[in-house]
């Protein structure tokens, strides 16, 4: 491992630091007005819903439909500026902050200490610290930010008639932070318990619990998600592969802040081991390692669907499962008429084994739509599927030739695991269709409130009565129909400032 300090000015210091906020700042203020629109497009898009299944006129149908496009492009075109704008001032950022040189210096203590000199320093002193790592295969950089005062006592003027007293030796600190080893100052994770826990639509944090509050707010912790129980080595894994750790006062728990990363981990087939690092200072300790933890279970039923439906003209099919940006998975869907109503009458009586069964019965049915499609690349909000007027350019819509107007089908969805590479899931949900004289179509999943239902005892799956069924569903997803969305570029980026420069102590 090498090091190499580079001194800064306080002048310099505080230009840096008004980069880091005037980036920030634009963060807060497009993340404000990046939610405005979200919640407009979503308002839009239930009404237009509405004005579907109350068959309003076609004129009124059309107005929605306009002022939902413009209301998408208005969201388009304002978020696309917001995070252009966001990339640039993250480059003035980054430029700002002094880069290494070739002067690096080697570190030769056994637990790869970092030593400097400050003896010829007096007074406020602001510096970057640089770390090199070379494995012999790869080279990793890492830098962190200082601010601290340096006290250097010297004797008074002498007394010619007197030799001044000299005091004792004492070397001077290497470390301007608090880097004592005293192993009484780091904290003690021996009665740590681990748990990962789902976080929003398709994200996951682990917590952990009974370990004491910091003794320092100046420690720093972090944790290793890994597929093995070995101890991590700090030497070979810099800033890419650790996941910042927080303290909940309300709580008394640490919690991961970077659920992407979380997420991209849970996301593999693998068992999930983790290992805490804890940081004072320049020293760095694994304060506990190889602990396994249980994933938890991902919905099967409706409450795996967020937000879907499917017309002749547009699909969106959203799922819950946990999922990360980098990991661009395939999933099977497929849709069939519900023919078994035996079945539907244990669903509309709220029999906890009605969607067991349909779940069984869509996997062995044929169905009448059954492809295994890309879900939306490189998307951070879920493993989605949405095509036609639901914005993605290129995504086919899914055809449902031959529905049958008042029926009821299922809608059946897997990821793909890809020779093992990724954790598989699969979940059902049901819809009652609408199908117009002019060959048009629509398909609300996982029926919300008034969600109607078939009177089965007439001998066939044709409604009878529209007995609207109040909330009998059980473990539904959201009443409100989402309209393409996307994931706030200013979340992740201000997870990232936060992450990678938390260190900072100005």
């Amino acid at each position: 491992m090498y090091y190499q300090k580079v001194d800064v000015t306080a002048q310099k210091r505080d230009e840096i630091i008004a980069k880091y906020d005037e980036a920030n700042s634009h963060l807060e203020k497009s993340n404000e007005e990046i939610r405005k629109k979200e919640e407009n497009l979503t308002s839009l898009q239930e009404e237009y819903n509405n004005a579907l299944k109350e068959n309003k006129p076609e004129s009124e149908i059309s107005r929605l439909e306009t002022e939902i496009q413009n209301a998408r492009k208005d969201y388009d075109e304002y978020y696309k500026e917001a995070q252009e704008k966001f990339e640039e001032l993250k480059k003035i950022y980054f430029d700002a902050i002094p880069d290494y040189t070739d002067d690096w210096t080697e570190t030769t203590i056994k637990e790869n200490n970092i030593v400097l000199d400050f003896s010829s320093y007096e007074g406020n002193v602001n510096f970057y610290l640089w770390v090199k790592i070379d494995n012999g295969t790869n080279t990793y950089y890492d830098f962190a930010g200082f601010s601290t005062e340096i006290i250097n006592h010297s004797s008074g003027q002498n007394d010619p008639e007197k030799e001044p007293e000299k005091e004792p030796e004492k070397e001077p600190d290497k470390n301007p932070d608090d880097s004592s080893d005293s192993t009484e100052e780091w904290t003690n994770f021996s009665n740590a318990n681990f748990k990962l826990v789902k976080d929003g639509i398709s994200k996951a944090i682990i917590e952990v619990s009974g370990v004491s509050a910091p003794s320092s707010n100046a420690n720093s912790y972090y944790i290793y998600i890994r597929n093995n129980s070995n101890e991590p080595s700090i030497t070979n894994n810099i800033a890419d592969d650790r996941i910042s750790l927080t303290y909940d006062t309300k709580t008394k728990t640490y919690k991961t802040t970077d659920t992407e990363k979380v997420a991209e981990k849970v996301e593999l087939n693998q068992d999930l081991y983790v290992s805490v690092l804890e940081r004072k200072g320049l020293n760095e300790s694994i304060r506990t390692y190889g602990k396994k933890v249980e994933r938890f279970a991902e919905a099967k039923y409706s409450d795996a669907f967020h937000a879907t439906f499917m017309t002749y003209k547009e699909d969106q099919i959203i799922t819950n499962f946990t999922h990360a940006q980098q990991n661009n998975r395939k999933m099977q869907i497929k849709i069939g008429k519900i023919t078994n109503q035996s079945i539907l009458q244990k669903i509309k009586n709220q029999d906890n084994s009605g969607f067991s069964d349909l779940l069984n019965y869509a996997k062995s049915n044929s169905g009448m739509y059954d492809e295994t499609l890309d879900a939306d690349k490189d998307d951070n909000f879920a493993i989605e599927y949405n095509a036609g007027d639901s914005g993605k350019v290129g995504n086919k819509v899914i055809e449902l030739k031959n529905l049958e107007d008042n029926q009821y089908y299922y809608l059946y969805v897997k990821t793909i695991d890809e020779s093992g590479k990724y954790v598989s899931n699969e979940a059902v949900t049901l819809a009652q269709s609408d199908v117009f004289s002019d060959g048009n179509w629509y398909m609300f999943f996982y029926g919300s409130s008034d969600f109607k239902w078939a009177d089965f005892g007439s001998g066939n799956v044709t409604p009878v009565d529209d007995t609207t069924a109040n909330k009998s569903i059980p473990n539904t997803g959201s009443d409100i129909l989402v309209f393409g969305i996307t994931m706030l570029f200013v979340v992740g980026g201000g997870i990232f400032l936060y992450k990678k420069y938390n260190n900072y102590n100005y």
